[in-house]
């Protein structure tokens, strides 16, 4: 190209000149290139067209992934005035590359959020929309097992006297099956301090006491229970056991000793004997006389009868008696005999004729 100029420039200088004068430019030859730059060329083009286009979409697929985060999440307040600013977080976690670290920041950060956000799935075929849907019913799932979780309700209440007796006498009962006396002598003992007029309970810890040879115990225990009631027999008849099983006959007939119209035959019959054994012969004919009345047909209480009032000297009286108790059915063959000879001994006192077999 030098040489087509500096041809250009003589032919300038020399206008005026004749035609012929003006010498033949040497124009070299143009060498021929070859096609394969070219194509090497565009090839390159495409490619960084192909490259820019990848790269666009790959930083549209970021920021679809862009997690929009409130502004009231992160504690900043605006006035009405200002324009509201959206902090974006972009939540990109590949595979392999990302720390476990960087991954848990962010669930950390996206938990403190007073929304709920959406962390976009790290796969880019799985639908934003789906991941919405299993994180509402999530949440759903969640509030239902609130509501359905069962809450324990203390409600407090009072037991009657009777009650707590109950259960105490059900731990004595079991403390006696463990062969610990102890143990239930106390809850007994609970038990008569809810229930002080039980005369059974009491009779029961009177005998773990007497069981226990605190006989003492045992005899001011069934003592204060006869104070409290002064007409009930159990008790009394209680004491008086306990006072023959220690061989004090005398003493067992004292809480025996009032009588009342209402009179168990047991209370009677306890109390005859021990008047007619320690010769308290006027308490044992009150007792007889009560007994035949309650049950005129019993052998035993005619003859009882019979031989108290021979020994108060009511021969008369007394001969009726042993011949209804020879009457009755019950006598033994002892008995009989004796009542036989009884009244032998009654008709020669009484100076008749004897009495007949």
């Amino acid at each position: 190209m030098s040489t087509v100029n500096q041809a250009l420039m003589q032919l300038v200088k020399k206008r005026s000149g004749p035609l012929q004068d003006i010498p033949q430019a040497t124009v070299p030859e143009i060498k021929k290139r070859h096609g394969w730059p070219w194509f090497i060329a565009g090839f390159s083009v495409s490619l960084a067209i192909g490259g820019w286009a990848v790269t666009s979409n790959h930083q549209s697929q970021l920021s679809t992934d862009t997690v929009v985060l409130p502004a009231q999440a992160s504690g900043v307040t605006h006035s009405p005035t200002q324009k509201a600013v959206e902090l974006q977080a972009q939540v990109y976690s590949p595979e392999k590359n990302v720390p476990s670290q960087a991954v848990s920041a962010v669930r950390g950060s996206a938990e403190l959020a007073a929304k709920p956000t959406l962390l976009a799935s790290a796969s880019p075929s799985e639908p934003s929309s789906q991941t919405a849907a299993a994180a509402s019913n999530k949440a759903k799932q969640n509030v239902t097992t609130l509501v359905n979780t069962p809450q324990a309700i203390i409600e407090q209440v009072d037991l009657t006297p009777k009650q707590l007796a109950e259960n105490a006498q059900s731990r004595a009962l079991k403390a006696l099956d463990s062969n610990d006396f102890d143990a239930a002598v106390d809850a007994y003992a609970e038990a008569l301090r809810y229930t002080p007029k039980d005369e059974e309970l009491r009779q029961r810890l009177a005998a773990l006491y007497y069981g226990k040879n605190d006989v003492r115990k045992a005899f001011d225990l069934l003592q204060i229970g006869i104070e409290m009631n002064p007409k009930g027999e159990t008790l009394r008849i209680a004491l008086s056991r306990l006072l023959i099983k220690e061989k004090q006959l005398t003493a067992a007939l004292t809480p025996l000793s009032p009588l009342t119209d209402d009179a168990s035959v047991e209370y009677l019959s306890l109390r005859a004997a021990l008047a007619q054994k320690n010769q308290f012969n006027d308490i044992a004919l009150e007792s007889y006389q009560a007994l035949v009345q309650k049950e005129p047909n019993n052998a035993r209480w005619w003859l009882g009868l019979g031989i108290q009032q021979e020994r108060a000297f009511k021969l008369a009286q007394a001969k009726t008696s042993y011949q209804n108790a020879l009457s009755k059915v019950g006598v033994s063959s002892s008995s009989i005999t004796f009542i036989q000879d009884r009244l032998k001994t009654l008709d020669h006192l009484q100076g008749g004729e004897p009495h007949a077999n």
